[in-house]
């Protein structure tokens, strides 16, 4: 019996490091690149849309996601401030047709090494960073706390200016307005047009004191009668 002892604590680590893949997710037919268990994570293409918000934040990083388009890249994942607890990581396309996922646990305290020429590599979208949202977050719906993350790449300069988190927004509805505002700041317009099927972007200073932050959005549809949505979303630093 005390033979048996390690083996069962090796395989409970390796069954413990493996993602859960999203259960709602139809993976792709392609047996190589089809949404699946990698070691780490779950990651791969999926056949169909997966149901989309009218507007929803995809990512949150410390700087803009880069990485460098080489079969010896790792991506290493971490969390910009430490917490006590697992979170959970959300890599997805941008583009409303880019039917790629990637899902992981990043333990309290630990990185995550994220290759990318298993799937990253292998399609020519999925190779650009900026087709990537890359969010960390606990819990879901109106107790989902973001943590922003903190990408750095294996073969780029460490040196990339990294003084604010970037956040960005995705979702099926044209918008005709987008207003955000952090805890009891102002609330600020963001000019330009919202076309659907493109990223909204905003920029918020590094810099801010440690703790939870209530980030407010307001925004209001083209064409919507109803006047403005409010969502508000609890970003832990």
């Amino acid at each position: 019996m005390r033979h048996l002892l390690p083996i069962f604590i090796l395989l409970s680590c390796c069954l413990a490091a493996q993602a859960q893949c999203d259960a709602r997710i139809a993976p792709s037919d392609n047996s190589t690149l089809r949404y699946q268990t990698r070691g780490n994570r779950c990651e791969g293409f999926y056949s169909s849309k997966v149901s989309a918000a009218s507007l929803e934040l995809i990512a949150c990083t410390l700087g803009d996601f880069r990485f460098k388009n080489d079969k010896a890249e790792v991506i290493t994942l971490s969390l910009l401030s430490g917490g006590k607890q697992s979170v959970n990581i959300r890599a997805q396309g941008i583009p409303i047709n880019l039917y790629y996922r990637m899902d992981a646990t990043l333990q309290a305290g630990k990185t995550l090494a994220w290759e990318v020429s298993p799937v990253l590599l292998k399609d020519a979208r999925t190779a650009r960073a900026y087709n990537i949202g890359l969010l960390a977050y606990q819990g879901e719906g109106t107790q989902q706390v973001v943590f922003p993350v903190a990408p750095q790449s294996k073969l780029l300069p460490k040196s990339t200016v990294k003084d604010s988190l970037v956040l960005q927004f995705m979702g099926t509805a044209r918008l005709a307005s987008f207003r955000y505002q952090l805890d009891n700041g102002p609330l600020k317009p963001l000019a330009g047009s919202f076309p659907d099927g493109r990223p909204i972007r905003i920029k918020l200073s590094a810099a801010l004191p440690k703790g939870l932050h209530t980030l407010t959005i307001k925004y209001r549809a083209l064409n919507d009668a109803d006047g403005e949505t409010t969502r508000r979303y609890q970003l832990q630093l």
